[in-house]
């Protein structure tokens, strides 16, 4: 039997290649009028075991609140720009929350010039749109 050049033990190989995107034009923007922010989600892959991860670069407008919720998986927040309020704590340009799966937290308050996020789940499933969900409390 001859091996597919393609594939390893674990299961066929990713291709090759890159993608590039901009904080302002990462790819296709939900907009939430009522929470003031928009969103948008780029899929990084699946790895040998299904497990998806997933960025969302998120910007919040001046004075944005979210109520309080949780996620169904671990993520990383990084603040870019701008400042925002979380569960009563400011965060900054270059403030890095690490938070674990079911964590409630918020509100979230976005400062007076707003904020850029960029959030890395990682969803442990393949389909992150059904772990990277919020859920209110």
């Amino acid at each position: 039997m001859v091996a597919d050049a393609g594939a390893s033990p674990a299961g066929p190989s990713k291709p090759k290649g890159q993608r590039m995107v901009t904080w302002d034009e990462p790819g296709e923007w939900i907009v939430d009028p009522v929470k003031r922010l928009k969103h948008c989600a780029i899929p990084l892959g699946v790895d040998e075991r299904g497990a998806a991860t997933l960025m969302l670069i998120v910007k919040y407008e001046a004075g944005s609140h979210v109520d309080p919720h949780f996620h169904h998986s671990d993520y990383a927040s990084i603040v870019v720009d701008g400042s925002i309020e979380v569960t009563r704590r400011n965060h900054e340009v270059g403030s890095i929350r690490v938070v674990n799966a079911g964590t409630v937290y918020g509100p979230l308050v976005a400062g007076p010039d707003g904020c850029t996020v960029v959030e890395v789940f990682a969803t442990g499933v393949a389909d992150p749109s059904v772990t990277a969900m919020n859920t209110y409390v």
